[in-house]
């Protein structure tokens, strides 16, 4: 039988490719697990990168649930939540871009700084919006929002710097990160998504329009094309998370 990975490399048709995806929706950890192993499997040099993208997604994942019932303590609706960031998204794209005008180094090391401190800054704008959603609750003070959000933006920062050194080291293996890194977050779709959405991915995979090209291309350098399996990946797994 053929593995998942060699699935992926083999550009599968949609069908079977949404037929993975949907069982993340109940088995999200256990489908990335597999998409992982068969990565390590076959390339044996990357072992201890995968773990640690591993690791680190499972992070998020647990993180995400104790921010969802801390939530739920504090009698915030996470619908709420989710609504709020989802709309806020692409005001910090824009903001964003006034402080970020210069495209990617060539330059590896530089490369990974530049795009850090991206990614630290618009997770900055993602606190602030969750923190300003929670404050208006009346439920939670703007000390107690940053201090539950925390352990999930650390997570979350951790994971992207990860899939950008990764996919700067490794770009041909773009399509098995990405669709483990959808398999992992969709069981916690309900915050994780609009973050998503700020580094410009959507219900329908890569999001078009300019500001979502714009952030797509500062995070990878414009390895996200609609012709690549990367692109397949995102628009069959978003599908699946627009349902949840």
């Amino acid at each position: 039988m053929r593995s998942l990975l060699s699935a992926i490399h083999f550009f599968l048709p949609p069908s079977p490719i949404e037929a993975i995806i949907s069982s993340a929706k109940e088995n999200g950890e256990a489908v990335a697990a597999s998409v992982l192993k068969d990565l390590a499997n076959q390339y044996p040099v990357i072992t201890d990168q995968v773990q640690q993208f591993q690791e680190h997604f499972n992070k998020i994942i647990e993180d995400a649930k104790d921010l969802k019932r801390e939530l739920v303590d504090n009698n915030i609706d996470p619908t709420v939540v989710h609504d709020h960031l989802t709309r806020e998204a692409a005001n910090i794209i824009e903001t964003l871009r006034t402080e970020f005008d210069k495209p990617l180094p060539d330059e590896l090391e530089e490369r990974a700084r530049y795009r850090n401190q991206m990614i630290s800054k618009a997770l900055d704008h993602v606190e602030d919006a969750f923190v300003f959603i929670c404050d208006q609750s009346g439920h939670l003070s703007e000390q107690d929002a940053r201090r539950i959000f925390a352990p999930v933006k650390k997570a979350i920062q951790d994971g992207l710097f990860i899939i950008g050194d990764f996919v700067d080291k490794n770009p041909e293996l773009i399509g098995a990160i990405a669709i483990s890194a959808v398999c992992f977050l969709i069981p916690e779709s309900f915050i994780l998504r609009p973050i998503l959405s700020v580094f410009g991915f959507g219900p329908a995979g890569p999001l078009n329009g300019p500001l979502a090209s714009w952030i797509q291309s500062r995070l990878l350098g414009g390895a996200v094309a609609k012709s690549n399996p990367f692109a397949r990946f995102q628009r069959a797994a978003m599908k699946v998370v627009a349902k949840l």
